[in-house]
């Protein structure tokens, strides 16, 4: 699986349905195996929300969440961001994530990798 591929974009459309957010866990492991790039956004966020495992410390990784999402997100973590969802919060999410690339979408954008 994922032979041929050069990278990878996961969620958007997927739904929240048990097998499919199982299906799309299975597809993270592998590609992280072959270390292979991933963009996460929409409903494999929601999966990350549930197992951030599956995510943190994976370098070649992009999250880019809403700020809902955002929220989420570093709430699954145990992050308490005081409601900073900019570029102190965004720092924050991508340090407890293991220096996962957070690209936090809105009126302004923020990115960080830690």
């Amino acid at each position: 699986m994922l032979t041929h591929l050069h990278s990878l974009v996961i969620g958007p459309g997927l739904g929240r349905d048990d097998l499919m957010q199982a299906t799309v866990a299975e597809v993270i492991a592998a590609a992280r195996e072959k270390k292979l790039p991933l963009v996460l956004d929409a409903d494999a966020l929601w999966l990350i929300q549930k197992r951030p495992e599956l995510v943190k410390g994976y370098k070649e990784c992009v999250l880019t969440p809403n700020v809902v999402e955002f929220g989420r997100l570093a709430q699954s973590v145990g992050l308490d961001t005081h409601g900073d969802t900019g570029k102190e919060g965004c720092k924050a999410l991508a340090n407890a994530l293991g220096g996962v690339m957070v690209v936090r979408k809105g009126g302004v954008d923020w990115i960080s990798d830690g």
